[in-house]
């Protein structure tokens, strides 16, 4: 930001942290059918994840914005047009938008008749590639995408990727959406959009 670059952050974390908040068992938000403890969750964890961004970039000299999207902000063009002009303006303004699904009223990806993304990764593919971004970094506790799951025997890196490349998928976390397709799928589509 402060080299004069736009910075688009997309995080999840709300559930996460409103269930600790809230002192439910992991098992219980894990269950993806149990949408309203998972939106109660949300609503409890979002202020903290905010909080959190906030006072460690603050503490660089950089202002951040919460910005909540919907699945219907990509099926609206009123509403995409808003988001993407509201993004522009924060950038122009040197503000990080922190970006996450709005969990408090979309919590149910089952009952989502018209599902533009389903986690994270893929939303902050869209995300920048709306936004004519130069690069896209999708973060992860796995070193590098493998042939098949690191702990597995014989499972070795992959240097350069190629959509030809055979890849055996692991399992991905309980509190998650995401998963190594998923960041795999995700980097086809950003690259689809024009983004490095």
């Amino acid at each position: 930001v402060k080299q004069g670059r736009q910075v688009l952050l997309v995080s999840s974390g709300a559930v996460g942290l409103g269930r600790q908040r809230l002192g439910l068992a992991k098992d219980v938000v894990a269950n993806t059918a149990n949408v309203i403890d998972r939106q109660a969750c949300a609503a409890a964890g979002q202020g903290i994840l905010m909080s959190t961004y906030d006072m460690m970039l603050q503490r660089m000299g950089v202002t951040c914005a919460q910005v909540l999207i919907t699945q219907g902000d990509f099926l609206s063009r009123e509403r995409y047009t808003n988001l993407t002009e509201t993004l522009d303006r924060l950038a122009a303004l040197s503000v990080v938008p922190i970006i996450n699904e709005n969990d408090v009223v979309t919590g149910c990806h089952q009952l989502d008749t018209q599902q533009v993304f389903s986690d994270n990764d893929k939303l902050s593919a869209l995300v920048a590639a709306g936004a004519d971004a130069d690069g896209l970094a999708l973060l992860t506790d796995v070193d590098a995408v493998f042939t098949k799951p690191p702990d597995h025997e014989g499972a070795e890196r992959i240097k350069i990727w190629t959509p030809d490349m055979k890849v055996e998928i692991g399992e991905k976390s309980t509190m998650g959406r995401g998963g190594m397709a998923s960041k795999i799928g995700a980097a086809s589509v950003a690259a689809a959009g024009g983004v490095h």
